[in-house]
């Protein structure tokens, strides 16, 4: 390109032409395909991650006719949450046949916890129809989601699972999931905690019936989780849970973040980065 401005068309054309004669005498440049490039390479690292404001709590319970959702919120900030429907209906705006529900999300802000004199609660049916299949998926900030799979087809009285953030209490109780259930049928229900990233052992619990167990999920120094749950007696049934409990640097280990994104879950440099 030339140094100085050009202003006349034919000083102009005299560069163009110049510039194509270059480009005829060297030849198109090597552009690889991009199917050639593949994926770019992500690092196997983690990095300090902010601590965050939040504490979402999400509570679903399956009935016959609808799926009742309590948008909760336990921190410091607003919080606004999505919920998506993954089956499709009549009413869903459907590419073909086969394609999932691409109607818009619901969407639900919920106030924090000190700014609101009632408690900060949204509450929301989503209507089950003539389709018993359910696939809900909520997301929130941070990783945070909670997806319920079910069919309401072989409904019986399926159990309340309440899940919890839980920050470190003075220096005694390490940060987990309290995880709340609640059987109201009148058979026992054998319930398996599944973790699928960060490598902690299966659960399984049996619920009396008509009682009320408290569980204590234990997290890794990092907080992040990801499980799943089932009932044995109902295959249909699924309940994953995943996301990071805040700790506002209340224990002895600095925030990260995902260290399964970063391939690093059980990893001597993860223990490096997050131990102070």
């Amino acid at each position: 390109m030339p140094d100085e401005v050009v202003t006349d068309i034919k000083t102009a054309n005299a560069y163009r032409a110049e510039a194509d004669q270059w480009n005829e005498d060297h030849g198109e440049p090597n552009i690889p395909q991009s199917n050639l490039v593949g994926l770019p390479a992500v690092d196997h690292y983690v990095r300090p991650s902010c601590d965050l404001p939040y504490s979402p709590q999400v509570d679903i319970q399956i009935k016959s006719q609808a799926v009742q959702f309590e948008y909760k919120n336990n921190g410091k900030k607003s919080i606004v949450y999505q919920t998506y429907n993954y089956v499709p209906s009549n009413n869903s705006i459907m590419i073909d046949e086969n394609d999932i529900d691409l109607t818009m999300p619901r969407n639900y802000t919920v106030m924090r916890k000190n700014g609101n004199p009632l408690k900060p609660i949204v509450s929301d049916k989503w209507s089950v129809g003539k389709n018993t299949d359910i696939d809900l998926m909520t997301f929130g900030p941070n990783g945070f989601i909670r997806h319920i799979k079910a069919n309401t087809s072989d409904h019986q009285e399926l159990p309340l699972i309440e899940i919890r953030h839980k920050a470190l209490r003075g220096h005694k109780q390490r940060p987990h999931l309290a995880v709340k259930i609640i059987n109201p049928s009148d058979q026992d229900t054998i319930i398996v905690i599944r973790d699928n990233s960060y490598g902690n052992k299966t659960e399984k619990h049996n619920i009396k019936a008509g009682k009320t167990e408290h569980i204590e999920l234990k997290l890794n120094k990092h907080c992040w989780y990801d499980v799943t749950i089932t009932l044995k007696q109902q295959p249909n049934f699924s309940l994953q849970a995943a996301g990071r409990v805040e700790q506002q640097h209340r224990h002895n280990y600095q925030a990260c973040s995902d260290p399964q994104m970063g391939n690093l879950s059980n990893t001597p440099e993860l223990e490096a980065l997050i131990v102070r």
